[in-house]
Order: C-alpha cells, then sequence, then structure tokens
C-alpha cells in the first residue's frame, strides 16, 4: 500500500502542472466535437458502432472502452480538460505500480520492483501519454495488459478469471493488446515454466473473439481498405524505426509530437540499409538472451510494436506507441541494476534527471502554441508540424503568421487538403469582418480567396462534409444562396449525421423563408446533436413565425436547459413569446433574472416595458423607459407608441418624427407616427405618414392590408 501510494504521490508532483493544460490536437475531434461522449445513454452503442468514436466519420476506430472513459469525464466535469488529465494521472499511476509488481514478481526481489516502477514513473516518454488525452488509449490499454501479465506470473494453477477479463478490457480499449498470449506464453519459456496449453486457450479465444467482431463491425475492413502507404514503404519506413525508438528512450532530451521522420523508398536508402541492419543486431540480441529477463523484455517489445510495423499509419513513429514498451525497458533497468551492470548510485542520477526532464517536457504540453511551437524547432520540414502551427497561430489570433505556416505546409506537401482548408478559414473570417465594417471590396476579395481554397481543400478531400460546409457558407457571404443551398446537400449526401451542418442548412432555409424545410432540418439537428442549444432555438424561432406559442416556449426552455453560461439568446426570445403568448408574470420574472445577472439592461428594460404595455400597464411602460439609458432608435419608437397607448399623441408624433428618416426602424416609426396622427384627427398627415411607410414596408401581411384600409378610410373623410 505505500508503495502505491508512494508511486500514485509521485505521479501527481511530476504531472501537477498538466492540470492546467488544454485539449490538443486529435482531442477535438475524438472528445471537444464529439457529440457522442456527452450523453451516458451512448455507451452501450460504443460496443457496436466505430463511428461513435469521433465527429469525423472518415475517423472511426473501435475502442468503446475508451469512450466510455471519456463518457464517464464528462458527466463528472463537462469539457474540463482538468477532469480529464486527472485520471491520465491515476492511469499512469497505476500503469507504474503493476510494473513494479511485474518486475518483482519476475525477479524475485522487492527493490527490483521499486526500481522498475520509479523508472516508468519518471521517465520522460510517458509525458506524451499523461498530457494528451486522446493517448490514454495507450496508457489504459498498458494498465490491462500489464495487469494480465502480473496476474499470469502469480498464477500457479487453474485459469484466471480476471487475467481473461483484463485482456477482453484491453482489447476494448486499443488493438495493441492483441499480442498478450504471445507475451505471456514467451515469459513462461523464459523461465522454464512450461504449462498446459489449456492455460492459453482462454485468452486466444478472447484473441479470436475480438478478431471477429472488428471483421464483423468494418473496423478491420475499413482501416485496410485504403492504406495510407504501400506495404514494401511500410516495411522500408519502420526497418529505421528500432534505432530511433531506442535514442528516444535511452536520450529523451528532444521529444516531439511529430518527428522529423520520413518515409523509406528503397532498402538501398542508407538510413533503411543500416536500420535494417541494426534491427537485425537486436534480434540477435534478443536471441542470445532468450533465457534471460532482458532477453524476454526486448521480445516484449518487439511483440507490441509488431502491429505498427506491418500496418501503414498516418504517424510514421510517434512516442506514445512507446509507453508499453517502456515497460519492458523499466524491467530490463531493474535487471541490469540487479546484476550489477548499473550502480545504484548513477540510476537514482538517472531517475532525479528523467523527473526534472518530465517535469520540463509537460511545459511544452500546456497549450497547443507552445506545443507545435516546440515541434518546429525539431522538425520544421514535416507537414503536419506546420499545419498545427498555422492552426495553433490561428486560435491565438495571430492570422498572418498562420498564413505564413499554411503555406509552409502546402510548399512541403500539397497533396493534402487541410492547409489549403485553413488557410480559406483565415479569409472567410476576413471577409465576414470587412462586410461588418462595410468595406465591400476587401470583403469580396477574402471570400473570394476562401472559396477558391476550399476548392482546392475538396480537390484533395472530395469527401470532407466539413469543406463543404465552409464553401457553403462562404456562398452565403456573396449572396449565392441557391448554390450554398446546393453544396450543403452535397455535404450531407456525405455524412447525414453532422448536426451542425444541418443547422446552417436550416438557417439558410430560414433566411430564405421556407420555413417548412427549415423546420426538418432544425429538427434532424436537434437529433443528431440533442444536447445543444442551437436547434431549439431555431426551431422556437420557427414556431414563434408560425405564432404556435406553446411550441416556441416549449422549444426555447430546451435551449436554455443546454445552454452553458446563461443562454440569453435563447432567454430573450422566451421573453418575447411568453409576452406573446400573455404569460406575462412568467415573462418578468425572467426579465428580473438576467437585469438581476448585469446583462444588457437596455434591451431587458425594454422588454420589461414591452411587458407592461402589452399587459395594459402603459403608466408602467413609460416609467421604465425614462430609466433607459442611451436612448437608441428602439427605445424612442417604443416610447412613442406607449404614448399613443396613454393618449398622448403630441409627444408621440415628437418621438415617431426623431426616427423617420434613415434608420432600420423607419417603418415601425412610420407605422406609429400614422397612428398617432389618426389619434389627432389629423388626416392629412397620417396618409402622409401611412404613404411613406407602405414605400418602405414591402411585405404582403396583414399590417400592410391594415394601413392600406387606414388609407381608404381617410381618404374617404
Amino acid at each position: 500500500m505505500k508503495r502505491a501510494l508512494f508511486l500514485m504521490a509521485l505521479c501527481a508532483l511530476l504531472y501537477g502542472q498538466s492540470l492546467s493544460g488544454s485539449f490538443h490536437y486529435d482531442d477535438h475531434h475524438s472528445i471537444v466535437d464529439n457529440p457522442h461522449v456527452r450523453d451516458w445513454r451512448n455507451i452501450p452503442a460504443f460496443f457496436i458502432e466505430p463511428d461513435l468514436f469521433s465527429a469525423d466519420a472518415e475517423k472511426s476506430m473501435y475502442r468503446p472502452l475508451l469512450l466510455v472513459t471519456y463518457a464517464l469525464n464528462y458527466a463528472i466535469s463537462g469539457y474540463s480538460a482538468e477532469g480529464f488529465r486527472v485520471l491520465n494521472i491515476v492511469i499512469h499511476g497505476l500503469c507504474s505500480l503493476l510494473v513494479a509488481l511485474l518486475a518483482e514478481a519476475l525477479l524475485g526481489n522487492r527493490r527490483d520492483g521499486w526500481i522498475a516502477g520509479l523508472f516508468f514513473a519518471v521517465h520522460p516518454l510517458a509525458t506524451e501519454p499523461v498530457n494528451y488525452i486522446s493517448s490514454r488509449s495507450e496508457s489504459l490499454a498498458a494498465l490491462f495488459y500489464i495487469g494480465v501479465l502480473v496476474i499470469h506470473l502469480r498464477a500457479v494453477r487453474g485459469v484466471q478469471q480476471a487475467s481473461v477479463l483484463f485482456y477482453g478490457a484491453g482489447l476494448l480499449v486499443k488493438s495493441i493488446a492483441i499480442s498478450v498470449p504471445f507475451a505471456a506464453l514467451s515469459l513462461d519459456a523464459m523461465r522454464g515454466r512450461f504449462l498446459a496449453l489449456r492455460r492459453y486457450i482462454p485468452l486466444l479465444l478472447v484473441a479470436v473473439g475480438y478478431a471477429a467482431l472488428v471483421i464483423h463491425n468494418r473496423f478491420i475492413g475499413d482501416s485496410l481498405a485504403a492504406p495510407v502507404r504501400s506495404l514494401t514503404s511500410q516495411i522500408y519506413t519502420q526497418l529505421k524505426a528500432p534505432a530511433y525508438y531506442l535514442y528516444v528512450a535511452s536520450m529523451p532530451i528532444k521529444l516531439n509530437v511529430q518527428p522529423q521522420f520520413f518515409v523509406g523508398k528503397s532498402p538501398f536508402d542508407p538510413a533503411v540499409f543500416f536500420g535494417g541492419l541494426f534491427a537485425l543486431s537486436l534480434v540477435c540480441c534478443l536471441w542470445f538472451g532468450r533465457r534471460t529477463p532482458i532477453g524476454w523484455a526486448l521480445l516484449w517489445a518487439a511483440l507490441v510494436l509488431a502491429p505498427t510495423f506491418l500496418m501503414p499509419l498516418n504517424m510514421l513513429v510517434n512516442e506514445r506507441r512507446l509507453y508499453l514498451p517502456l515497460a519492458a525497458l523499466s524491467l530490463a533497468i531493474a535487471w541490469s541494476v540487479r546484476q550489477g551492470r548499473v550502480s545504484l548510485r548513477l540510476g537514482g542520477m538517472v531517475l532525479v534527471l528523467f523527473a526534472a526532464l518530465t517535469v520540463q517536457r509537460t511545459a511544452v504540453w500546456s497549450d497547443e502554441l507552445t506545443l507545435w511551437l516546440d515541434a518546429e524547432k525539431k522538425a520544421p520540414h514535416m507537414h503536419p508540424v506546420q499545419n498545427n502551427l498555422g492552426k495553433a497561430l490561428q486560435e491565438a489570433g495571430e492570422w498572418e503568421r498562420a498564413l505564413q505556416a499554411y503555406a509552409r505546409a502546402i510548399d512541403i506537401d500539397p497533396r493534402h487538403g487541410d492547409a489549403y482548408n485553413n488557410m480559406a478559414t483565415i479569409h472567410h473570417l476576413r471577409g465576414e469582418e470587412a462586410l461588418g465594417e462595410g468595406a465591400k471590396a476587401e470583403a469580396l476579395s477574402d471570400i473570394s480567396a476562401a472559396i477558391d481554397l476550399y476548392e482546392k481543400a475538396l480537390i484533395a478531400y472530395p469527401t470532407y462534409e466539413e469543406i463543404h460546409q465552409n464553401l457553403a457558407a462562404a456562398h452565403v457571404l456573396l449572396g449565392e444562396l441557391d448554390q450554398a443551398i446546393s453544396i450543403y446537400e452535397k455535404a450531407l449526401s456525405i455524412n447525414d449525421r453532422r448536426g451542425e451542418i444541418w443547422n446552417n442548412y436550416g438557417q439558410l432555409l430560414y433566411d430564405m423563408e421556407q420555413l417548412e424545410k427549415a423546420e426538418k432540418a432544425f429538427r434532424r439537428a436537434a437529433a443528431e446533436m440533442p444536447d445543444r442549444p442551437e436547434p431549439y432555438n431555431n426551431l422556437g424561432n420557427i414556431y414563434s413565425d408560425w405564432k404556435q406559442w406553446e411550441k416556441s416556449i416549449g422549444h426555447y426552455k430546451k435551449a436554455i436547459s443546454y445552454s452553458e453560461g446563461g443562454a440569453e439568446t435563447a432567454a430573450y426570445n422566451l421573453t418575447i413569446a411568453l409576452r406573446q403568448y400573455g404569460a406575462y408574470d412568467e415573462a418578468l420574472s425572467l426579465v428580473d433574472t438576467y437585469l438581476e445577472r448585469g446583462e444588457d439592461r437596455t434591451q431587458w428594460l425594454l422588454q420589461r416595458a414591452l411587458i407592461e404595455r402589452d399587459a395594459g400597464r402603459p403608466e408602467r411602460a413609460e416609467r421604465i423607459l425614462a430609466t433607459v439609458q442611451g436612448k437608441n432608435t428602439k427605445v424612442l419608437v417604443i416610447w412613442a407608441e406607449v404614448l399613443s397607448q396613454l393618449g398622448r399623441y403630441k409627444e408621440a408624433v415628437q418621438r415617431f418624427s426623431q426616427v423617420v428618416e434613415g434608420t432600420e426602424d423607419r417603418a415601425r416609426a412610420l407605422y406609429g407616427l400614422g397612428k398617432a396622427h389618426m389619434g389627432l384627427g389629423d388626416s392629412l398627415r397620417a396618409r402622409e405618414a401611412f404613404g411613406r411607410f407602405l414605400s418602405v414596408w414591402q411585405h404582403r401581411d396583414t399590417r400592410r392590408e391594415q394601413v392600406l384600409d387606414w388609407v381608404v378610410r381617410l381618404e374617404v373623410r
């Protein structure tokens, strides 16, 4: 127990600063943007459907138990990176304890267990699996993997059900656990302990069952259908990997989230040739040391890494793959100390040095910008490094530097579409800002550049629905609405489970006054992202337009329940719906809530005045309007309407007259001005005001019909 507490405390001390860190890299598509982990009711589906792993269907993985931990993290602490990272630290501490127990059981000495556990706990190679939340797949799978070996070593007879459960759990986290039966068998062979075959059959049956499952759910088939490189290129590349892995494990001073490592193209490439010779020398060492713990540790590491040697993955090499082999290295170090090949004093110095390097490396993981600036220093010629540095700079608001990083990424490898898409988003945002400032020429230039870049991105990634969505939004800014509709529909034909695309598509339909189609789109958006407020708020707007107040109120309330940080937009819309529905007391209560929070007082005071006016209390409405600071045209129009309601038509005419020229409230003011003149019995001025109203109010609605009727009556007089 003391050892367990000490190792846990040591891990907490080393990684405590990581709690203030951010989400990184793949965390966004698999956790932050993934709607499936936000609802614990999806947990059973995690074990069936690989597509739930990510917000991007093309990045599906079958790792259901990992998703369960994400869902539980979210249920407990929401999207607090601190909560996610606490669990990562706990897992690393437990892995350190299991490494200690494995070394003690294998080497027969408690001191050996301490050495192995401490070495594993402090080694800087663990910084990525601890700090990078998505790397939990490595550490959690390692926890179950090492647990199986500890149980296996301590078992004397009979089938150990716990080892079977641990093995199954490891496979449900990540497929790297597949080699457990072979690791257990080779471990027994090294120790000269030849057990009955039935001891291994349960593990082999679990492996076969897992293989059948991933074949059935298409995960393995989809993974193999479009390999990122040929098998020969993969082998040439991975022949260089053992030398790199041994270097970073023994000299962890230049760790990098994206190492500068290139595809091997020929066996005669010097790096491939000498890398192959080095790998062959390791095989020889393994053979000659096959009856020693260090020989088995080398074999174990090879078994763990074997799938990455044959399976082409996007990243050629990375540090997190060494998390489980680090356990093997820890055993080898403990055995070397026991044999006197490494002194305790030297070992202690190494532990202190590695602990310092771990703290130093953890600081690099504090946020995306520090992480990718560090990566660029060490791997400036890697496309993913420049692209991700660009994203980090873009998030930090440094758009010019971000564009430069994206341009470097394109120069390195123009075949990828992500840098084009990211450059496009900057031009897109600039165009939106320019439109807001009235700089139409600048806006047209930036938006046109964005469209051109989105189209280039789609040449590389024609099935990326997110790029189609961005392209559609750019066409909306240019007023090319029919083209935008077509592009949104193309995006939805690629992936009809993206709620945000349905929501944006619905918003465009709503703006085009195609309300029935918009309603269907918003309903689909709500079905795909049931815990997001936007679709419910938009549905509330549609039902408000249709004057179906009960439905609109229900949807606004649902939007508020799923909102974080106040939900002011939905609450404001709810206030209007409640007022129109006649639920004045509830509307006033909601207004008071937001006034107490110190929200935008002008808009909430206006709503309070409107509620009092509609409730038949115009005197109260006028008193409220008198307290509004910085009276804008909307305030003046509403005040004038209240004065008309009080029969104070002369004052109303004065206020309406202040806002009838060149304002967005002009039509409303002209309408009210005409009514005020009618109240004064001034037919001539009333007809004039109503005529001006009709010239600016082009909607063919009940208000226009009412004004036309009044004009006819006034002419009769």
